[in-house]
């Protein structure tokens, strides 16, 4: 227990020697530095806050300490200075104060600089030493005894202050002429008192040791005494009037500011009208002290630290900050009989007392000037509160109307309920609830803390399917399981039927059911994220069949960024079904409405105070009898009308006992009492009350957030060795309106201002022992459970735990990105990143981490940074000369490239990592990878040899190492290569390989790739079965994976499959629906691929103005993205489209500049196919170049080992002729290109084949 007590006022106590007068040697002390230091540590919250709490403790008690070692003790603390007096004859004494002086004067110089995150502080002391009298009194201030001290030497000590000098010790004239040696050490023990109550009240003694965040009122009041015999007396009705407003009497002193009195509310109990009280202490202390002489007094209200000042062999109960020190401002300004406050208090205050402007004035230690009000009287007559008064009623027509057009008109609607907090949102969208019984409402609790994942989704899920946190996992399963199989069976449409039964495993694990060899096992993470979103998507389409469903969005101002980034997908897939939403939400803290940014119908509702007869109701049926007017009339205008308000208030004064029942009815028996401005205030009055132990539990379950699990809350509750009938504590807050349960293992806290209050009013360490424990307390209670990385990063980093958290940052982060929520793992790294900045022996997590981070923003499309991230992990492999690490720099680094379709860039990159590896002789995994890439580059660069013989070597090395994911990519790859030779059948033979090598390693996207693959290869032959077949089995495969861009990817090759068999329409049809997924999931590259089909369709369908139009789309997508070879492909097409149009110069045209592309790319993708189309301009343009283009045309022909490419030439001369109006060698070249495409025609069914032959034969 603290010592408060002096030893002195303990002894005499002990003696029954209540007041004297002795003689002795004062110093007083003043620390300059704590003003600076205060107002700078206000600006960053709880940790400046406490820090200056800290600062207070480390230089106190080192000053504390050598005063009782050398015989002395303290008197009296004022702020940043104390008063310490030693006992005796000068003579005999002075040595001691002399060498407990300089020894506190040594102590400061050594440290004088206190370095903090926040800056520099200077530290001096200054101390005036000086012999006297001391008086003590020890008197009653009508609960308990008081003590105070004065007399000459603290008088003497004021007059040689005047005269003092920072960073000096200064002895009045007398003492400075004695000399006297140290001769013996004089130590006095402690005389503790046994009961420290006698002084102090069990608030005080049984405060928290490390403090508390008060909203207090200090009051600082100087007096002087018309007569020295009339102090025991007024000090005693000073006391009393403190104790009767219930304030607490900190001092009495006599110092430098003349006769103080410090008296504050708010700590270390609280109620609901603090400042009323210290209000009508101050104004009774005026008019009692005209009787003794006259006072002048400053007051302030505002957040203090509220705990223990001094050292540990002696402290004071006080309160620091700001508000303390500015109403010793008001006070030393202030004139006789007058009363100075500040703006706020006038303004908190005005509408029951009447204030006087006195205009700025600047005040010491202030660089700005204080607006200052001198404090007058109470009114005589109060105004009543003059709100706009709006009933209920309204509001909850207005919502039932708004969701009833909205179910009439089968339009999906988005509804807000907007208001201030406690205004009543919940209770009103209950009451839209219960009176709208043909709707079922699905309430989802959005978390103002740890804002997890989709957590209310997995909110309304958990409590949907009956899953008790007590139940075995064997009945938590059991209830899941009926549930969604009763779903099932109540659902019609066969489509959500069928997604409900594929994706059970997926909603099962959202809710901690891991269900073994289930689709969600099988799933990698990426998928499993896509197939929870569509699987949230089909359950609420599923229940919104039996009943039209409203999702409630609880406190949506705290939604998570994934639920709202579910909540966009959601809302484009609802149309038809009978979904709407229902969010409430405070509003910003500028007044703003904080909305979701949904596409969808929208309306919203702003609530004000409920009305007076709304309170009445409210009350009686909180009391559970009748009220009367009186009551109602006083509680509304002290409450505003907000429900909230309301109710915490009606409880308090029940508690109170402010209010009586009397026959059958509560009457308020103090009229004359005030309740509070603030809830705040309200919330810390009720929490005080509380019991010590429940209090701890209070305290303990609000660093866990609104909601919390009583197994980790009693986990953390060990460490406080409370009893173990622990649900005990739940169940008396649960009595006392604190929180409610929602489980039999969660409670939720009744309101969230309530969770704020005492989550604020705890400091800074004692809220980082608080986080700490339910880390550690998660950690023991859920050793494996992944789904907790993102509570253990809020806990470890709120209790300032770097190597925990830098631990579960990256675990978290590592998790996010299997889950696919990209952003999250972003923020995770980041903040790693941060945390390890300086760390030099962290440098290798820096870069693993920018790995990561690159990875992640090449998915999202975003080069530009994913370029600068790979940068700098090159740099600092570099710099850490660690060649892996400077490898995979350069590879990612080409991987950018590869993804942004800049293949030249790659290429060079790639073509020295695979040289320095031939060199190093280092034929391992990544020498694979290096040539598999390279692979890709060389095919997209059209460098066919380097290509053929880097897909053998990379076949046998894959082979011979047993690189299986490697020979399927080659395999895959040397596939593409025939396809373009329009070797088909030799095609389907590598692709076929790529099947064999992916089935055995069950590489699910391997599989799928080779079936699309497989399937055009046929299609182009023209086994258009066997391709319709290969399709379907890889629509059947991919279908399980739920990735919607993989499912989409086989669609061009459905519709080129319509094509070939002239169906352009449905070729059309499966291309509008590619373009609408692709439009879903955002994917330019996807787009341009679709408006390239359309654009290819059309110019089948001789529409060649709209083949254009979507070349022109397309053409402006692929700029957009930067995709080179896609823009390459789009003017194939283009090609032929100004050929048919007799277009000629636009041929050239784009022929040359493509040509100059490729050149530019150092490509020769494509390149003889733009040769060729230009030989072909060049010769129906009839110039002096048709003729050699014509022998190049020739030449190509004949040389040609592809039949496919001989028919296209021969028919593209035969129509050139056919311009040109030569009948000989028009005729020739349709015998030829028709008696070619017959050939072709044979085996293969095309149809475009047919319209050719057609053409050519008419």
């Amino acid at each position: 227990m603290r010592n408060l007590v002096p030893n002195f006022i303990s002894q005499k106590y002990s003696e029954n020697n209540f007041s004297g007068t002795t003689t002795g040697i004062a110093i007083f002390i003043d620390i300059s530095g704590f003003t600076s230091l205060t107002e700078t540590l206000a600006k960053f919250g709880n940790e400046g806050k406490e820090l200056l709490s800290s600062t207070l403790k480390f230089y106190f008690d080192k000053a504390i300490e050598s005063v009782y070692q050398n015989g002395g003790f303290v008197t009296n603390f004022e702020g940043d200075a104390f008063t310490a007096f030693f006992e005796g004859e000068a003579e005999n004494i002075l040595p001691f104060v002399k060498h407990s002086a300089e020894e506190i004067l040594s102590f400061f110089q050594i440290h004088n600089v206190l370095e903090t995150k926040f800056g520099d502080f200077n530290f001096f002391a200054k101390m005036v030493v000086s012999d006297g009298t001391l008086e003590w009194l020890i008197f009653d201030n009508g609960n308990q005894k008081s003590f105070c001290f004065f007399g000459t030497t603290f008088k003497n000590c004021a007059k040689v202050f005047e005269d003092s000098e920072v960073g000096k010790i200064t002895y009045s004239t007398d003492l400075a002429k004695t000399s006297n040696s140290l001769k013996k050490q004089q130590t006095k023990q402690l005389v503790p008192l046994k009961s420290q109550n006698i002084f102090y009240p069990k608030e005080v003694l049984n405060f928290a040791e490390s403090g508390e965040f008060r909203k207090n009122v200090v009051t600082f009041a100087n007096f002087k005494l018309k007569d020295k015999s009339l102090f025991k007396e007024f000090i005693e009705q000073v006391g009393s009037t403190v104790n009767k407003f219930d304030g607490f009497l900190n001092c009495v002193t006599e110092g430098d500011k003349g006769n103080t009195i410090f008296a504050f509310w708010g700590s270390p109990k609280s109620h609901e009208n603090d400042l009323e009280r210290a209000v009508s202490y101050l104004l009774e202390l005026k008019i009692f002290s005209q009787k003794f002489g006259e006072i002048k007094a400053g007051l302030t209200y505002g957040i203090s630290y509220t705990g223990f000042n001094g050292g540990t062999l002696h402290s004071d109960f006080t309160c620091l900050g700001n508000a303390t020190n500015q109403a010793t401002r008001f006070m030393s300004k202030a004139s006789w009989n007058q009363i100075l406050v500040g703006k706020s208090v006038k303004q908190n205050l005005e509408k029951n007392y009447d204030f006087e402007p006195l205009g700025e004035i600047y005040y010491k230690g202030k660089s700005e000037k204080i607006q200052t009000f001198e404090l007058i009287s109470k009114k005589l007559k109060v105004e009543e509160f003059q709100g706009k008064l709006i009933g209920r009623n309204k509001e909850l027509l207005f919502i039932k109307d708004s969701l009833g057009t909205a179910l009439k008109e089968e339009v999906n609607v988005l509804l807000y309920v907007f208001g201030d907090a406690g205004i009543g949102k919940s209770k009103l969208i209950s009451e839209v609830k219960n009176s709208l019984v043909e709707i079922d409402f699905c309430f989802l609790q959005c978390d103002e803390i740890l804002k997890k994942s989709l957590n209310p989704f997995t909110y309304f899920l958990k409590n949907y399917f009956l899953q008790n946190e007590k139940d075995a996992s064997v009945m938590k399963q059991k209830n899941f399981d009926k549930i969604y199989n009763d779903l099932i069976e109540q659902t019609n449409l066969d489509e959500i039927k069928a997604e409900l039964i594929r994706t059970k495993s997926i909603l099962a694990a959202l809710i901690g059911i891991l269900e073994k060899d289930s689709l969600y096992e099988k799933l990698n993470s990426k998928n499993r994220h896509e197939n929870t979103v569509l699987a949230l998507i089909n359950f609420f389409k599923a229940i919104s069949q039996k009943k039209p469903i409203i999702l409630i969005l609880e406190d949506s101002h705290w939604i998570d960024e994934s639920s709202i980034d579910f909540l966009k997908k959601f809302e484009k897939e609802i149309k038809g079904f009978p979904i709407h939403f229902l969010a409430s939400s405070r509003f910003n803290d500028d007044g703003s409405k904080p909305v979701l940014d949904l596409d969808i119908s929208t309306k919203e509702l702003s609530l004000n105070e409920i009305s007076k007869e709304f309170a009445q109701e409210f009350i009686t049926a909180l009391l559970g009898s009748k009220i009367n007017r009186k009551l109602v009339n006083f509680i509304y205008e002290k409450t505003q009308g907000n429900p909230f308000y309301l109710e915490q208030i009606t409880l308090y004064l029940k508690e109170n006992k402010f209010i009586t029942l009397q026959d059958g009815v509560w009457n308020l028996i103090n009229s004359e009492f005030e309740l509070p401005l603030s809830v705040k205030n309200v919330i810390t009055a009720r929490i005080d009350r509380l019991s010590n132990d429940l209090k701890e539990t209070v305290q303990n379950a609000c660093v866990l957030g609104r909601e919390f699990e009583t197994e980790v809350l009693f986990r953390m509750l060990k460490t406080y060795k409370l009893p173990q009938e622990k649900s005990i504590y739940l169940e008396s807050c649960e009595e006392q309106k604190i929180w409610s349960a929602i489980s039999e293992l969660k409670y939720l806290f009744r309101h969230a201002l309530l969770r704020d209050s005492v989550y604020e009013m705890q400091v800074y360490s004692r809220l980082k022992t608080l986080h700490k424990l339910a880390a550690e307390s998660i950690l023991e209670l859920f050793p494996n459970d992944k789904n907790r990385y993102t509570d253990l990063v809020f806990h470890f980093e709120q209790a300032d735990e770097k190597e925990p958290l830098i631990k579960f940052l990256e675990l978290a982060g590592d998790f996010s990105t299997e889950t696919y929520e990209n952003n999250k793992a972003l923020e995770f790294y980041e903040k790693l990143l941060k945390l390890i900045e300086n760390q030099k022996d962290k440098t290798l997590m820096k870069i693993d981490t920018n790995f990561k981070i690159f990875e992640i923003l090449s998915n999202l499309g975003k080069w530009d940074i994913a370029n600068k991230v790979i940068d700098l992990c090159l740099k600092l492999s570099i710099e850490a000369r660690n060649s892996e690490r400077i490898l995979k720099s350069k590879f990612f680094n080409a991987q950018g490239f590869i993804l942004r379709g800049n293949y030249p860039e790659a290429f060079k990159i790639l073509e020295k990592l695979l040289s320095e590896k031939i060199s190093q002789k280092a034929y391992d995994e990544s020498y694979a990878e290096i040539l598999s890439k390279l692979g890709l580059v060389y095919y997209h660069l059209g460098k066919k040899k380097e290509l053929q013989k880097s897909l053998e070597t990379l076949i046998t090395f894959s082979k011979k190492e047993k690189l299986s994911l490697f020979l399927m990519n080659a395999y895959w790859l040397s596939a593409q290569i025939c396809m373009d030779k329009k070797e088909d059948n030799k095609a389907i033979k590598f692709y076929e390989k790529s099947l064999e090598v992916a089935k055995k390693n069950d590489n699910l996207y391997g599989i799928g790739a080779a079936l699309r693959g497989i399937g055009t290869a046929y299609t182009f032959n023209g086994k258009f079965e066997i391709a319709k077949e290969k399709y379907e089995e890889f629509e059947s495969l991919m279908r399980i994976t739920g990735n919607q861009r993989v499912l989409a990817s086989v669609l061009p090759s459905i519709g080129i499959l319509h094509e070939s068999l002239g169906e352009y329409d449905e070729a059309l049809k499966v291309h509008e629906k590619h373009l609408k997924i692709n439009e879903k999931l955002g994917d330019f590259k996807g787009l341009a691929v679709s408006y390239t089909n359309f654009c290819s369709v059309y110019f089948l369908k001789e529409d060649l103005d709209n083949s254009i139009k979507y070349y022109q789309k397309a053409l402006a997508l692929h700029k957009k993205s930067g995709y080179f070879n896609g823009q390459i492909e789009l003017h194939q097409i283009a090609l032929r489209i100004y050929f048919r149009r007799n277009e000629f110069k636009e041929l050239e045209t784009l022929c040359k500049n493509s040509l100059l592309q490729l050149k530019s790319m150092n490509s020769d993708f494509c390149k003889e196919f733009f040769e060729i189309f230009e030989d072909f301009a060049k010769f129906n343009k009839d110039n002096s170049e048709s003729e050699k283009a014509l022998r190049n045309i020739l030449k190509i022909t004949e040389e040609s080992d592809s039949l496919n490419i001989k028919a296209e030439l021969n028919h593209l001369l035969f129509l050139s002729f056919k311009r040109k109006k030569d009948q000989t060698l028009t005729e020739k070249f349709r015998k030829i290109a028709l008696e070619q495409y017959k050939i072709l025609s044979k085996n293969n069914p095309n149809f475009l084949l047919k319209t050719t032959i057609q053409e050519l034969e008419n």
